[in-house]
């Protein structure tokens, strides 16, 4: 309880969690904890006594009427200097606008929006709300060194592994692996931008949440913010935006489909402008980083750290991690707001069978289906590309055909549809064997179902009287 107090001791509005009713110590501290009903009008809004509802209704106002309805109480204030309210409107105006060409971040988005740079008014008041705390909380929680203890994961050094060595050891079996020095050549020009953000790049925009931002624009927000779920860089146009990071971009050797060896990325014979969304620059603050997760449409994946570093946890296919629930088809995953929260709440309860750090220079092999998340210890950069080879084809052939409706990164309902058929077509013109055993399995295994059905029907008989 104390910990969680003293964390609202240091909050900008003197917001505390309900429970620190109870911590309270004697009429002066009382007479600080401004009454939220009467804030918001005992006779109106007052009779709400809900917090999230006032935020609603809050969350439907424009800047000036926002600004405007701070002055009402000390109560009321504090409620509208919720920062996501501020950002959802910075984010609907630079939506509207289409990008940024600069964007100087001031500390939280509300002097942001305002034109602050220093915040003008602090009320010496208590307001006792979780809704209002829990961001706050997670937003400003620090990395607990318990969570980084562990480093349970196979490792391989890229310059002393072949290709068929790679795919025996850990593809063909599933299993995740960390591999060092993978980048140094593929990734040398883009290894620049985590170090060195006012770089000829400024000139580029990349794609941040809703809007496309400056690298180093990105980059100042990133040191700057306190945010439970801070803006995240997630370009997969990243090569055609900045066409010099394109040309910096080449897939590490183990993944690279050569003359010799044709089978590492059997998705790049659709072209890349069929083939779903696949390879992604990706950029994030301290604390900040990809929540639970299954990659999509049945593939592997690789992410090299370019700069930072990065703390992994994954559990195996069909295992979901605590604190997160999968609905039937997989199309949707109920798990905390933040990956913060899940962390301080879920970490202890079942330790993850892979858990480890990628540093800069390193990559990560993710085999298919495993669940997996990603906290950036520090502020980083990496590059992320999914693909599909021999060892998980079927899989991902299963997965377009049965769940069309759950592919991911196409544009169009027609084009998810229309994965399965477009996929087989490119591998029958460039792989044929591939397809065939393909099909031969699925006949194979078609007939075994209709064997054991046939059997189950048998268990039935009658006896009859003579």
């Amino acid at each position: 309880m104390r910990d969680v107090v003293s964390k609202g001791e240091r909050n900008l509005y003197g917001v505390k969690p309900e429970g620190h009713r109870f911590a309270l110590d004697g009429k002066e501290d009382w007479d600080l904890v401004l009454d939220k009903g009467k804030g918001w009008g005992a006779q109106s809004l007052g009779k709400l006594a809900n917090d999230e509802l006032w935020l609603l209704i809050l969350s439907m106002l424009d800047v000036k009427s926002l600004a405007r309805m701070s002055c009402v109480s000390r109560v009321v204030f504090v409620f509208c200097s919720a920062d996501h309210l501020w950002k959802d409107l910075a984010l609907k105006r630079w939506r509207e606008n289409g990008f940024l060409r600069r964007f100087d971040f001031l500390g939280s988005w509300r002097q942001t929006v305002l034109k602050f740079k220093k915040q003008l008014y602090r009320p010496k008041a208590i307001v006792l709300s979780d809704t209002l705390f829990r961001p706050w909380q997670y937003g400003t929680a620090e990395v607990d060194a318990r969570w980084l203890r562990r480093e349970e994961v196979e490792t391989l050094d890229a310059s002393k592994c072949t290709v068929d060595d790679f795919v025996q050891r850990f593809e063909i079996p599933n299993k995740p692996v960390l591999i060092h020095t993978a980048l140094a050549q593929a990734l040398a020009g883009i290894q620049e931008l985590g170090g060195h953000p006012h770089r000829a790049d400024d000139m580029y925009h990349f794609r941040v949440g809703p809007v496309n931002m400056r690298l180093c624009d990105f980059l100042d927000y990133a040191e700057r913010q306190t945010e439970e779920s801070p803006l995240y860089l997630f370009d997969c146009k990243f090569v055609e935006r900045a066409w010099s990071t394109g040309n910096d971009f080449r897939v590490p050797e183990l993944f690279r489909n050569t003359k010799e060896n044709g089978e590492r990325d059997l998705l790049a014979y659709m072209g890349h402008d069929r083939r779903p969304d696949y390879r992604w620059l990706i950029a994030g603050a301290a604390r900040s980083g990809s929540k639970w997760h299954i990659d999509p449409n049945g593939t592997h994946a690789w992410n090299g750290v370019v700069s930072g570093c990065k703390r992994w946890l994954m559990f195996p296919p069909g295992h979901p991690p605590p604190g997160v629930t999968p609905s039937a088809d997989g199309a949707e995953v109920t798990q905390p707001v933040s990956l913060m929260e899940w962390f301080v709440n879920f970490y202890h309860i079942e330790a993850a069978p892979v858990e480890f750090t990628a540093r800069s220079g390193d990559l990560v092999f993710v085999p298919s289906r495993w669940w997996h998340c990603v906290l950036n210890l520090e502020a980083c950069v990496a590059v992320t590309q999914n693909y599909i080879a021999r060892s998980n084809l079927a899989s991902a052939l299963r997965f377009m055909r049965d769940t069309p409706e759950n592919v991911s990164g196409l544009a169009d309902h027609r084009s998810r549809a229309a994965l399965y058929r477009d996929f087989r077509e490119a591998l029958r013109l460039h792989h044929p064997d591939l397809l065939d055993a393909f099909d031969d399995n699925e006949a194979k295994l078609a007939k075994d179902r209709e064997l054991r059905e046939e059997m189950h029907n048998d268990t039935t008989f009658s006896f009859e009287f003579f």
